[in-house]
């Protein structure tokens, strides 16, 4: 094997055989995501989520691991930074990207669908620090206005991040009580 591929067996191997995280933890799981391979930056990302907080000297990580082009990657690393919460708020550019970039639909490996829920989520864990983002949540929640084939868990996620970093302009409530009328299940 080599180094990379050793590094992300044993990271897979924690998750498999999995044990309570701690801080401590975090330098080794810090080395799967800089290896930039789908096997070490997924099980990295989640591991990092599992130890929240406390995982907080990682975000400049994670924020690279945002740009990888895997979506299973990139949902994990802005989960992670979800569960970061506030201590993450240097990481809101690099997440409005992630929702400004759906990716493309006739890839599947790479349509950014997930992440760019996953992305609002971590906004509205991040809170009013996360204000710049209010615009592309905006954008976000106003896609499609309910159309049918709509994803509609990204807007749900939007109107939950929007809620949570709260003192929103008018046309951003605007967008609010439009949504509220989505007869969709989700929302």
């Amino acid at each position: 094997l080599t180094n990379d591929e050793a590094l992300d067996y044993a990271i897979a191997a924690r998750v498999v055989y999995a044990e309570p995280r701690s801080a401590g933890d975090v330098a080794i799981l810090e080395k799967g995501l800089r290896a930039r391979t789908a096997k070490g930056l997924g099980p990295a990302a989640w591991e990092l989520s599992r130890i929240g907080p406390g995982a907080a000297s990682a975000v400049p990580v994670l924020i690279e691991a945002l740009s990888f082009e895997d979506k299973h990657a990139r949902n994990l690393s802005a989960v992670a930074l979800a569960m970061i919460g506030p201590e993450a708020h240097e990481a809101v550019p690099a997440l409005i990207g992630v929702i400004e970039d759906a990716g493309p639909a006739n890839t599947p490996q790479m349509n950014s669908k997930y992440p760019r829920a996953s992305a609002a989520f971590a906004l509205g864990m991040i809170g009013p620090q996360a204000r710049e983002a209010i615009p592309a949540l905006t954008a976000m929640l106003s896609e499609g206005n309910g159309a049918a084939g709509q994803w509609e868990y990204q807007r749900a996620a939007a109107c939950f991040a929007l809620g949570r970093i709260g003192n929103l302009p008018e046309e951003t409530l605007s967008a609010l009580k439009s949504a509220s009328r989505d007869k969709s299940e989700v929302m």
